[in-house]
């Protein structure tokens, strides 16, 4: 599973559109009232968006987490990408050295998605309330790791930085997608087509 919308991508037009410096906490804050949303999705026996209506549902919901943590790598200065790999690296020798990360170009949505389906099986960690709850817990360490300043990974050391931290809440945001099955790529053009059109209409998403 390929896909066409790259992670670079999505920071490059996510900065276009929402990028206030100096108000990291407000983007952490707006990360956290997302997460009580998607929270609420999920309780719900899994709200999921029909054709074009996506209020309130897990696909919207999933959406704006990913959203407002990859404004938050822009406002940090984190290439996604780059630091995606080296984790990847990382984790797989040491974890999974059976899984390569090997994308093959640049890394869309889809093909992390896929990739971590099929990484990411861990014992007893079977539904999407274990993802969400893992995501959750990483969000705790990221906003532990704002409060520390956010100290930035440097050459290939990572461990307890602002890379690691998120990464860890998009991994963790994108496999709690998986398990709701929410085709990540289908549904981010529709709700950007909507929040445009309604608050930016001099952007287009995809351009």
């Amino acid at each position: 599973m390929k896909g066409t919308i790259t992670v670079s991508y999505l920071q490059r037009y996510l900065r276009s559109k929402d990028h206030n410096a100096g108000h990291e906490i407000d983007y952490f804050l707006k990360l956290i009232e997302e997460t009580g949303e998607l929270s609420k999705a999920l309780a719900y026996e899994l709200v999921h968006a029909e054709g074009e209506r996506f209020k309130g549902s897990v696909e919207e919901e999933l959406w704006d987490v990913i959203y407002y943590t990859i404004c938050l790598a822009n406002l940090y200065d984190v290439d996604l990408e780059k630091w995606i790999r080296i984790k990847e690296n990382y984790n797989n020798a040491r974890y999974n050295p059976d899984m390569v990360y090997d994308p093959d170009g640049p890394v869309t949505v889809a093909w992390l998605q896929d990739y971590l389906y099929k990484k990411d099986r861990w014992p007893g960690y079977e539904t999407y309330h274990d993802f969400f709850c893992k995501m959750v817990e990483e969000i705790g360490e990221l906003a532990e790791i704002i409060y520390k300043g956010a100290p930035h990974a440097e050459g290939d050391s990572f461990k307890h930085t602002i890379e690691e931290e998120l990464w860890d809440v998009l991994y963790y945001a994108l496999l709690t997608a998986d398990m709701c099955h929410v085709d990540l790529e289908h549904w981010i053009p529709i709700k950007e087509a909507y929040n445009n059109a309604r608050y930016n209409p001099g952007i287009v998403f995809g351009e």
